[in-house]
């Protein structure tokens, strides 16, 4: 899962402010929000990359890391 933060409202803020550059539907925002905050994600979840501060390479560099510990 990638999420910006391990804040969740940290994450919330960070994302909605991306979405706005497409829409002010606040029920998308509040999905969104119920997403990020839905304990299944947490569960399902094999590996949390926080992408916040991170170059796009870093992450996959840490999303590849990952998936080769798991082999």
């Amino acid at each position: 899962m990638l999420l910006p933060s391990p804040d969740d409202e940290e994450s919330i803020k960070v994302l909605n402010n991306r979405l706005c550059e497409f829409t002010t539907d606040q029920d998308v925002l509040a999905m969104n929000e119920h997403f990020i905050k839905h304990a299944s994600n947490k569960v399902l979840a094999k590996h949390v990359v926080y992408t916040n501060g991170k170059s796009i390479e870093d992450v996959a560099d840490e999303i590849m890391s990952s998936f080769h510990k798991q082999m």
